[in-house]
Formats: structure tokens, sequence, C-alpha cells
């Protein structure tokens, strides 16, 4: 590498430095937070950051129990935390948790779009179903909430995280169905943040890597069962066992949201 290269990169690792370093951090002090899919894994990691940093939390999951086990996890902190069992894919359901959050913490100031599920298998074992199911909950339910919450976002300018996936990125063999969905949703975030930008709304794109959140460890879906056929091909699960570790921190994710400049 020459010498005028090696001064460019250096330039752009500076410039990229300097716009960190005069960024506003988002202060998530007393704002009002919406996670769903926020009783367990990485909703919940993200709710422990959030509410760490002083945000009040809003939790929606389908299950019931399992929201009240957040709950007290996260109130054991000192966490501020409401929680509202529904359905993503239900409108009213999605309608009600956003109205839940306003009402109980004065209005809505952050959606955490998290909900989602994971279907492996060969594409002989997936039905149409079965990709109109993982669709809605990965991709249409993001659109549902953010239609749902855009109104309160709008008066205080708030911010939308979407949690997308490598799966966003790179499709993978027998992942065929939730690649599709990632891939929606990673355009639909790219287009939601030019069109809501002019508005004060920003959005946020995250796409993590394997992790173990639940999903990753049990790998079996519907589709692999109908045949009774494994659900990944020995070189995927090789890879899948060498490549997952512990949950990391959502700190990662987190730095992403929080610093992201201001429109």
């Amino acid at each position: 590498m020459g010498l005028p290269k090696r001064l460019l990169l250096a330039a752009g690792i500076g410039a990229v430095a300097a716009r960190r370093a005069f960024n506003t951090p988002y202060d998530l002090q007393g704002r009002s937070v919406l996670i769903t899919g926020g009783s367990r894994g990485l909703g919940l990691m993200l709710a422990r950051e959030l509410s760490d940093r002083g945000a009040a939390m809003t939790l929606m999951a389908r299950h019931a129990d399992a929201l009240e086990r957040a709950a007290a996890d996260l109130r054991s902190r000192g966490a501020r935390v409401h929680t509202v069992a529904g359905d993503v894919t239900v409108q009213s359901d999605v309608d009600r948790a956003v109205q839940e959050a306003v009402n109980a913490h004065g209005g809505l100031d952050v959606l955490v779009s998290n909900a989602s599920i994971i279907q492996v298998g060969p594409l002989a074992n997936l039905t149409d179903d079965d990709f109109h199911e993982i669709m809605e909950i990965n991709a249409f339910a993001t659109l549902r909430l953010t239609r749902a919450a855009l109104p309160h976002l709008r008066t205080r300018r708030g911010r939308i995280l979407i949690v997308g996936s490598v799966g966003s990125k790179v499709a993978v063999p027998h992942l065929t169905s939730y690649c599709m969905s990632k891939f929606a949703v990673g355009g639909l975030a790219q287009a939601l943040r030019a069109e809501l930008a002019r508005e004060g709304v920003i959005v946020t794109a995250v796409h993590p890597s394997l992790m173990r959140t639940g999903s990753p460890a049990t790998p079996m879906s519907r589709a692999s069962m109908r045949r009774n056929t494994p659900c990944l091909p020995p070189w995927i699960t090789c890879r899948c066992c060498r490549w997952t570790r512990p949950l990391p921190r959502a700190e990662w994710s987190l730095r992403w949201f929080v610093e992201t400049q201001k429109p």
C-alpha cells in the first residue's frame, strides 16, 4: 500500500472517529420504551440495559407467565416495568400494547421490534404456510408496530430499533424462510430510516450473529419434524456449535442505537 492510500485510510478512520466523538448520545433517562419479544433472550437483555440507563419499560410477549418472570427480574434491578401479553401478528394486540405503553409511562419514545421466530429445514419440507407464518411474525409485525407507534414517536422525536440478523445479509441453506423474512426486515429498516428521518424519527437496524437466546439452541421446526429429517445438515450444525457463544451484552447493539446522530 503506497503512502497516498495510507493517508486516505487514516483520514477516513479519523473522520469516522470525529463524527462519533461529536455525536450527542441519546439520553434514555425517563424515556418510555416498548420492546416486543421482551420476556427472554435478547429482548430481556436489551430491557436490562435500557432500564439501567433510566428508561421505563413496557414488555410485550405472548406468554403472561414469562412476562411476569422478566418483569420481576427487571424490578429487582430497580426498573419501572409494565407488561402486555399479546401477539404481534394481531393488530388489536399491537394497538393495545402501544396504548398501554403510553398510558403506563406518559408517552412512547422508543420502539424496539425484537420478536421473531426461526424455522429450520430443507426447502422440500417447508410449506407456503411456513413462509407466511415467518413473514407475518418477523417482517409484517415490524411494519404493523411501526404504523401503530408512529403518531406517538413523531410528537416526541422518538426512535425505532429493529432487530434483524446476519440472515438479513447472508442467506444460508436450510434457513430459506428465515433469511427471506430477515432480508425483508433489513429492506424495511433502510426504507423507514430514509423516509422517517425528515419527521425526526430515527430508525436503527442491528444485525447480530448467532447468540444463545433460546432459538439457536433448539433449532427444530415443524418443517423439520414433518418428515423426521435433521433440522440442519452436518456442516452447518458443526459450525453452529463452534460459532455459538454465550449471549453477549446487549451493550453492543445498544451502543449503535444510542450513539446514532440526531437528525
